[in-house]
């Protein structure tokens, strides 16, 4: 064969080449997110959200499996297997990363922050800036940054007992996370913290365990809270906002358009999820006092408030919390 047919062959042999390459299906990018809630709650419905807009605005190049009520172990295995990597996405509060931040504490003193307007301006702070650096070191960044995820709308405790004052709460025993600032300020008002996983909580009150729990309102039925509770005390602890964390790592590995597509993506279901919220809440509460028999209660709050400061000046003096936090806290409003 002559040079000019060695030539037509390979120039054959690479227009097939690059046609393969061209039919070749894009790389399809699978994260794996968990929740810490039942599918049915609003936090299910806002993962979802989130894992229909990821895959639509990517045509499908990223795709999201959800695993909800804590299937990926409990919260704080959650959080760690998120800062290893070998789970890409977590929803959870973000004061649930005090550990790894100390001036997140803040977050579960009772009463520091006035209202949702003066906790809007923590994110925007100095203060909030030095937390994102310390959690990326750590391998964790929160891709909601809009910090809409408006948790609640407000804390409820929810026991088997009547708390109508301080009196009713003194000796009770409650359940909490393994979040160490908000066991100080419950047994500052006179409560027993008793850290029982989110999974095993129901069975704990139950079986008598525990008394009760501190929760966002949103989240009480759709964890049959109610059937074992039946009594329900706003006790508006403190502002919350639900964290989507990432592993640090796994985001950057994305192309720039598909860190874009994550970052609205995570936006876009906030908004959705504090409408949720805000509209399951009311639907929720009339369920419980209508249906279910829940007894609703709405103490003076004035005592408690009170009770809480000695405790933020004897945190700062002991060092738990960096002195002066609280004051660069009240110089936002």
């Amino acid at each position: 064969m002559n040079r000019n047919g060695l030539r037509i062959i390979a120039l054959l042999a690479l227009v097939l080449l690059c046609g393969v390459g061209a039919s070749a299906a894009p790389k399809v990018t699978v994260l794996s997110l968990g929740t810490i809630n039942a599918a049915s709650s609003a936090d299910g419905k806002a993962a979802e959200k989130f894992k229909e807009l990821v895959e639509t605005k990517s045509q499908n190049q990223i795709k999201v499996d959800i695993f909800h009520n804590s299937q990926l172990g409990p919260t704080m295995t959650q959080i760690e297997s998120t800062m290893m990597g070998t789970q890409d996405i977590l929803m959870a509060g973000m004061e649930l990363y005090e550990k790894w931040s100390p001036d997140l504490k803040i977050l579960t003193i009772f009463y520091v922050f006035n209202d949702d307007a003066h906790f809007n301006k923590f994110f925007s702070s100095a203060i909030f800036a030095k937390i994102e650096k310390e959690l990326a070191t750590n391998h964790i960044k929160f891709i909601n940054r809009k910090f809409n995820w408006v948790t609640g709308p407000f804390r409820v405790l929810v026991t088997t007992k009547p708390v109508n004052s301080l009196a009713d709460l003194k000796g009770m025993k409650l359940r909490m996370p393994e979040v160490e600032t908000l066991q100080k300020s419950w047994k500052q008002l006179g409560a027993v913290p008793i850290t029982i996983t989110w999974s095993e909580t129901y069975l704990a009150l139950k079986q008598g365990m525990v008394q009760g729990l501190e929760s966002p309102l949103s989240i009480v039925r759709a964890n049959k809270f109610q059937e074992v509770c039946k009594f329900i005390t706003k006790v508006d602890t403190f502002p919350q906002r639900m964290g989507l964390a990432m592993n640090v790592e796994k985001l950057a590995s994305l192309s720039p358009d598909q860190q874009g597509i994550i970052l609205a993506s995570a936006d876009e279901a906030g908004d959705y999820y504090s409408q949720l919220v805000g509209d399951s809440a009311k639907e929720d509460l009339q369920a419980m006092i209508n249906v279910d028999k829940v007894k609703y209660l709405t103490p003076d709050l004035g005592p408690w408030h009170q009770q809480i400061v000695p405790l933020i000046k004897e945190l700062e003096t002991s060092k738990y919390l960096r002195m002066g936090l609280y004051d660069e806290i009240q110089s936002l409003r």
